[in-house]
């Protein structure tokens, strides 16, 4: 794999691209996430950016702040002129970086296939919301906050207050960790603990995910489960090593219709509860599904759904 820094029209052809030798301040993640915007409306997919920063000692508060937008970035990298290393920035610091290590390979099927749409449509991965939404021109000067990939809106923290802004562009967003639901367009003020990333799904998304694993092999996800953010109805194509698997869902009265198509014989999918709707039946590919009581998630439980005590809708969906 060849990494380039210095690039002009037609670099894109390579690997990756990194994004200099920055400063370890706020200032200057502040600088990255402007470049790095830039660079992608330029072409360049595949990007990434030395967390932490390059030049200087992170403070532990910076380190995280930056692992967390870097860790949100289409490539993560950490590297620097001193330790790069969590286990020395101490705690909360190390729990903290494990966990959105563990987000990020919990994205994985979303990040290849966002990868695969890239390498065919030239669309990044990382994507400034003006590029999203090219007619508003209220969206323009937008230069802090990203789309990863058409469903995941990100809005690091760029300050040692844990505050800020965040646009929310035109439909509905549900915040990931606390699922509010949020109409945009709308601008709203927020502030965040450290140990969490303003992250936003966009309403109806429908995001492949999988297990917290420890290492990754040349082979299909064994199991893909689907995070539904419904409100009315979605779909989405998940792009993996086996093939392309089609994946549609939508809410009509009591009644959760979903449609499976592809190279996947079994996925599981996972309904947050964000309206006051109850599901009573699910049909997939037009046949009702059997309800349980309790459901695991995993390639061998059979094709079935269920719903959890916090109103969760589970199923596992195949043949």
């Amino acid at each position: 794999m060849v990494w380039g820094r210095s690039t002009y029209a037609g670099g894109q052809r390579h690997a990756a691209q990194w994004a200099g030798d920055p400063n370890s301040t706020y200032q200057d993640l502040a600088s990255t996430l402007r470049g790095g915007l830039s660079l992608s409306a330029c072409g360049h997919a595949f990007w990434s950016h030395d967390i932490g920063g390059f030049h200087g000692q992170p403070t532990p508060d910076l380190y995280i702040r930056w692992a967390q937008f870097g860790l949100l970035s289409p490539l993560s990298r950490l590297h620097g002129m001193s330790t790069r290393l969590p286990w020395d920035y101490g705690e909360p610091a190390l729990s903290i970086f494990r966990d959105m290590v563990r987000l990020r390979y919990r994205l994985l099927p979303y990040l290849y296939s966002c990868a695969m749409d890239a390498a065919e449509t030239g669309e990044p991965i990382m994507r400034a919301v003006a590029l999203a939404y090219p007619n508003d021109p209220a969206l323009a000067n937008i230069d802090l906050e990203y789309l990863l990939g058409p469903d995941l809106l990100v809005a690091p923290i760029y300050n040692a207050e844990g505050r800020r802004p965040v646009v929310f562009p035109p439909g509905r967003w549900v915040d990931v960790w606390s699922r509010q639901l949020i109409k945009g367009p709308s601008t709203r003020h927020i502030e965040v603990p450290l140990e969490q990333v303003p992250l936003f799904a966009r309403a109806d998304a429908l995001i492949p995910t999988t297990d917290t694993i420890s290492e990754l092999s040349e082979t299909p996800w064994d199991f893909v489960t689907f995070d539904a953010y419904l409100l009315s109805g979605g779909n989405t194509i998940l792009c993996d090593l086996d093939g392309r698997t089609e994946l549609q869902a939508r809410v009509d009265g009591s009644t959760l219709d979903v449609s499976l198509r592809g190279a996947k014989q079994r996925v599981g999918l996972r309904v947050l509860p964000l309206t006051d709707t109850r599901i009573a039946q699910v049909r997939l590919n037009g046949e009702l599904l059997a309800q349980r009581n309790t459901l695991t998630l995993d390639v061998a439980t059979a094709t079935s759904w269920s719903i959890q005590p916090d109103g969760m809708l589970t199923a596992t969906l195949g043949q």
